[in-house]
């Protein structure tokens, strides 16, 4: 199993815009295969965004990234206050 875990750093007044972003980027990526589930968040008490998927494998994450990527000319700039961080979870044998 492999889980990714994107953190995406929202100024305050662009939150929802992004958070709408996120919603159509998990609806597109939805049915690739090896995708188990992916959710987004909004981190209490701040306006850091978090993205969380499960896949089967490494590789499944890997083929999806097209698709993941292919609406990057939605989001705009100006909407986060710093870059984005992405960390990658294995579950151990």
């Amino acid at each position: 199993m492999h889980v990714t875990i994107a953190f995406h750093y929202s100024r305050p007044e662009f939150v929802n815009d992004f958070l709408h972003y996120l919603h159509k980027v998990s609806e597109n990526v939805r049915k690739a295969p090896g995708l188990i589930n992916i959710e987004e968040f909004k981190e209490v008490g701040s306006d850091r965004l978090v993205a969380i998927a499960v896949w089967e494998s490494a590789t499944a994450f890997e083929e999806a990234l097209p698709d993941l990527l292919s609406l990057n000319h939605l989001r705009r700039t100006d909407w986060t206050i710093r870059p984005d961080e992405l960390i990658r979870l294995e579950q151990p044998a």
